[in-house]
């Protein structure tokens, strides 16, 4: 799946086919670009989530792994709120 952004870079989701799990991005607003790779789900209170992330951008490989993974609430204030189209009011 690929988004765009409002600069006009786009950012590819890759999902993998049998469950749709996410299993990597691939970012290009930066040069070179960067291509993200999680794995070693886990689930946890009725959610998936990565232990593993790895993170490449041309010669360089950053490797992290997450040894403790926490739910908790967010606040509503950290989502920015979708882009809605106009709406015509028809009276």
């Amino acid at each position: 799946m690929a988004l765009s952004h409002s600069t006009g870079d786009s950012l590819v989701a890759y999902f993998h086919p049998s469950d749709t799990l996410p299993i990597g991005l691939r970012i290009t607003s930066t040069e070179p670009h960067v291509i993200v790779h999680w794995s070693d789900w886990v689930e946890r209170g009725g959610l998936r989530l990565f232990r593993k992330a790895v993170f490449r951008q041309a010669e360089e490989v950053f490797t992290y792994t997450y040894d403790r993974l926490e739910l908790g609430p967010l606040p509503d204030s950290l989502f920015e709120a979708p882009a809605r189209p106009n709406q015509v009011n028809n009276q």
